[in-house]
């Protein structure tokens, strides 16, 4: 036995679902090229390299972290996987984890004065978004621009704030025996910098 159902559509129904899928269509293609344009096509070796230069530098504040303080040695040797030790990076970087959390330490507590008996904390760090400006591949180096912006959350005198923060970084790296390294490492000073 067969069943056969038939729709009584009207002309204006029958119209407004093709509109429906028409405008779904253009809206799908039209996300996808403005990822595209966003963030460019690349290699799973020149994603590796993106990818080393923005867990390099999550590291280091994941290290700023109060419950991770006591780790501090251990966030240290496991910036050796990112950071190039031949070039000084590696050690400028680690050098630069200890500086992050003197600074947090001492940040004005928002009284007017500095209260070193109740250091700020870092509580929570989080990298929101990263939106690659420019990659540049060439042979075994790169040059990677990107805009990275992340949450912070302090505690200072026994009261939570949060802030928001936005930096354009430039990384330059080199590939040593099929895995990337950063060389380089340096934040571009702009208008709307908050750290």
């Amino acid at each position: 036995m067969e069943v056969t159902v038939r729709f009584n559509l009207s002309k204006k129904s029958i119209i407004t679902i093709i509109g429906i899928i028409i405008i779904a269509v253009i809206a799908v293609v039209g996300i996808q090229r403005v990822l595209a344009s966003r963030n460019p096509v690349l290699s799973e070796d020149q994603l590796k390299a993106a990818n080393t230069a923005i867990n390099g530098w999550n590291i280091k504040n994941f290290a700023r972290l109060s419950v991770n303080q006591d780790k501090v040695r251990e966030f240290k040797q496991k910036l050796m996987e990112f950071y190039d030790a031949d070039s000084g990076e590696l050690a400028e970087q680690q050098q630069l984890i200890d500086g992050l959390i003197a600074a947090d330490k001492s940040k004005d507590t928002g009284t007017g004065a500095l209260d070193t008996s109740t250091p700020m904390r870092l509580l929570e760090f989080r990298l929101s978004s990263v939106k690659l400006k420019k990659t540049s591949f060439s042979g075994d180096g790169a040059d990677i621009t990107a805009d990275l912006e992340y949450y912070i959350k302090y505690d200072a005198q026994h009261e939570n704030y949060s802030t928001f923060g936005k930096n354009t970084y430039e990384w330059k790296l080199k590939k040593v025996k099929d895995k990337w390294k950063i060389i380089h490492e340096d934040v571009i000073k702009g208008d709307d910098d908050q750290s």
